[in-house]
């Protein structure tokens, strides 16, 4: 049983009635000397109230019911039937460990009767295997794609494959020379020492005052995700972070999460805009059509990270329960 599984399943009965209740008033239990906890607790017992009542319930429950879909009478010009995972029953001994759930099975039946009617190919997609590597299933999906584009639909070509590698390999090539100087430049302000005078520069500049010196970091990482890529400031910057947040006690997972985000906010800001640029990229649209949403995902993202400079307890109570704190 892996960790993700077990994170999964805990995460599933704390979203879920009525673990979602009582998660509230555990979290009121634990912070009852504060203000809010009071309400949060009565929150808590409203919410374990609305969902006992029959008729919230049996919404509830009728959501989840399994019902036939409709049977397509033409394929529509698609070209494939995808077939997506419904879920596993876990260490199945009578199958010798894990095997497809019931839905699963259920959706892999719907796809053969499809397959069999316009003869079409089937694609099952269910995510990586248990306890295989984001890298080995990204692998498998390109094998695979491989196949599909040589073998069923003929349409790939040995020189249309050569230019796509030709193009995966300068993107690497690229992503790993950034690296390679941000690695180099880490190296080199721990070997010459300099990282000792400039942390003690920046708990000067902010008066020793662990708030404030607080706001000059996350805005230099804010200005930073502007112009780099998360893992060359996190290269560059933590062997001259982390020794000022050990001066000033905090939590490291917390910290890490609030470098984290804030570069993340920064890398959907002009002028670079990074994640930006992907997401036009992928979805089709304009970097001017997005301003006017991007604005409401800043502001939001601001809140949040409001809340977790002032109440550090949300960042640090999952990694607890789960026992790596």
């Amino acid at each position: 049983m892996s960790i993700a599984w077990s994170f999964k399943e805990i995460l599933v009965a704390l979203l879920l009635p009525p673990g979602n209740g009582l998660f509230l008033i555990v979290v009121a239990a634990l912070f009852r000397r504060r203000r809010w906890a009071f309400g949060l607790a009565a929150l808590g017992t409203v919410l374990l109230a609305l969902q006992s009542l029959p008729p919230v319930s049996n919404a509830l429950m009728a959501s989840l019911e399994s019902r036939a879909g409709p049977v397509l009478q033409d394929a529509d010009g698609a070209q494939a039937i995808v077939v997506l995972s419904g879920g596993l029953d876990r260490e199945a001994p009578e199958y010798g460990g894990d095997t497809a759930g019931e839905r699963t099975l259920l959706r892999l039946r719907y796809g053969a009767v499809l397959a069999h009617r316009f003869g079409l190919p089937v694609l099952v997609s269910g995510g990586r295997p248990q306890d295989a590597t984001r890298t080995e299933a990204a692998v498998m999906a390109v094998v695979f794609g491989l196949f599909v584009g040589f073998v069923i639909y003929r349409s790939l070509t040995l020189r249309a494959l050569f230019e796509l590698l030709i193009e995966s390999a300068e993107t690497s090539a690229v992503i790993l020379v950034v690296i390679g100087l941000a690695s180099v430049f880490a190296w080199a302000t721990a070997t010459l020492g300099i990282v000792d005078p400039i942390t003690k520069g920046l708990v000067a500049l902010g008066g020793g005052n662990s708030l404030a010196v607080l706001f000059i970091l996350l805005v230099f990482l804010k200005i930073a995700g502007m112009f780099l890529d998360g893992i060359s400031i996190f290269l560059i910057f933590c062997p001259l972070m982390i020794p000022i947040a050990t001066e000033f006690n905090w939590d490291l997972v917390w910290f890490g999460v609030m470098m984290t985000y804030v570069i993340a906010l920064g890398q959907f800001c002009p002028p670079m805009a990074v994640n930006l640029m992907v997401s036009c990229r992928l979805t089709g649209a304009s970097m001017e059509s997005t301003v006017r949403w991007v604005i409401w995902l800043l502001l939001f993202m601001g809140l949040g990270l409001v809340a977790m400079i002032f109440f550090p307890a949300l960042v640090l109570w999952l990694p607890d329960v789960l026992g790596f704190m």
